[in-house]
C-alpha cells in the first residue's frame, strides 16, 4: 500500500484514522447506517455499510465500504485532486491490494472529457473501461460514450437542453453486451428549474419494453423530499423519501413500495474530526 496511513482506529460509531508526521487537519466524517427490515416496517437495528472523509470543502477523500454479512471492511477508496479536480479513485480490497483505478482527464476548460477504468491483472493495470464526455459552448454535456476493451462504443447517450436545462436524453447499446438496448428519458420543470417529472422509456431484451413516470417533490426549504415512481397505468411502484437535518445535511432515506411497505432504510450520521492526514500520494506519482 502506498499511503502514510499509520494507525486505523474503530471507534463507535465512525473510524478514526491517525497518521503521523503532519499537522492536524479539519475532516468531515460521513457514515451510512442500514437498518433491519421487518415484515415491511424498519427496525432501530442497525450496521455501517459506508464511511466517508471530507474536507471541509466537501470534497471526498476516503471511502470506506463494509461486508453486509461480516460487518468488516470489504474494501475502501482513496480520491486523489490535481488543480481541485477529481484526478484518480483508487481502490483497494480488505488485505490492500489495488483493485482498480479511475482516472479522470479534463480540458482546458476544466470539463471532464474521459474517465478510464484501470484493473489490476496480472500484475499490470489494464484498461477494462472508459467513458468519453462532449460539451456544447455553454458547457453542458450533450453526449457521454461508453466503452469496454473495443474500439467503438457499446453504448451511446445523448443529451438535450433548452434553456440550459436539459429537457431529453436517449441512448442506445450493442444487444451482445447490454439488455437494456434502448432508454429515453424526458425531463420537465417548474418554474424555479427544479425538476418536477421524468419519464422513462426503456426497452429490455429480457423483459420487454416498460415505461415509467417519476414525480418529483420538495419541502418548504426547497430540499428534494419525495420521488414516486409510477408505471405507465399510473400505479405507485416505489416511492423514495428523504428527510433532513435541520442544517440542510441528509439525515434519513428510505424507499416504500406503493402499498408503503419498507424496502430499505438508511440513517446518516456526521461528525467533524482534527486528524493527520499525513502524506498521500497517488499511484501515479510514484510511477
Amino acid at each position: 500500500m502506498k499511503y502514510a496511513i499509520i494507525l486505523c482506529l474503530l471507534l463507535s460509531p465512525v473510524i478514526t484514522c491517525r497518521m503521523v508526521s503532519a499537522q492536524e487537519d479539519s475532516i468531515k466524517i460521513q457514515q451510512i447506517n442500514v437498518h433491519t427490515i421487518a415484515k415491511g416496517k424498519q427496525t432501530p437495528e442497525y450496521f455501517t455499510k459506508n464511511q466517508k472523509t471530507l474536507t471541509m470543502d466537501e470534497h471526498i477523500i476516503r471511502e470506506i465500504n463494509f461486508n453486509d454479512s461480516t460487518k468488516q471492511v470489504e474494501d475502501y477508496t482513496f480520491y486523489f485532486y490535481r488543480d481541485g479536480k477529481l484526478f484518480t479513485e483508487e481502490k483497494y480490497d480488505s488485505d490492500n491490494v489495488l483493485q482498480n483505478i479511475i482516472k479522470h482527464d479534463y480540458d482546458v476548460k476544466g470539463q471532464r472529457t474521459e474517465s478510464t477504468t484501470l484493473t489490476l491483472s496480472g500484475g499490470k493495470l489494464i484498461q477494462s473501461a472508459k467513458t468519453v464526455y462532449s460539451y456544447d459552448n455553454n458547457g453542458n454535456k450533450t453526449s457521454k460514450k461508453d466503452y469496454r476493451t473495443g474500439k467503438k462504443p457499446y453504448r451511446t447517450t445523448v443529451y438535450t437542453y433548452s434553456s440550459n436545462l436539459l429537457i431529453n436524453e436517449q441512448s442506445k447499446a450493442k444487444k451482445s453486451m447490454e439488455h437494456i438496448i434502448r432508454r429515453i428519458v424526458n425531463y420537465q420543470y417548474d418554474t424555479d428549474g427544479k425538476l418536477k417529472t421524468k419519464s422513462v422509456f426503456e426497452k429490455d431484451v429480457k423483459t420487454g419494453d416498460s415505461r415509467k413516470n417519476e414525480l418529483y417533490l420538495y419541502n418548504i426549504n426547497g430540499k428534494l423530499e419525495k420521488v414516486e415512481i409510477r408505471d405507465a397505468q399510473d400505479s405507485v411502484l416505489l416511492v423514495k423519501n428523504y428527510e433532513y437535518y435541520p442544517g440542510g445535511a441528509l439525515y434519513r432515506y428510505f424507499e416504500q413500495t406503493g402499498e408503503g411497505n419498507v424496502l430499505c432504510y438508511y440513517t446518516y450520521a456526521y461528525r467533524k474530526h482534527r486528524i493527520n492526514l499525513g502524506e498521500q500520494k497517488s499511484y501515479f506519482d510514484n510511477q
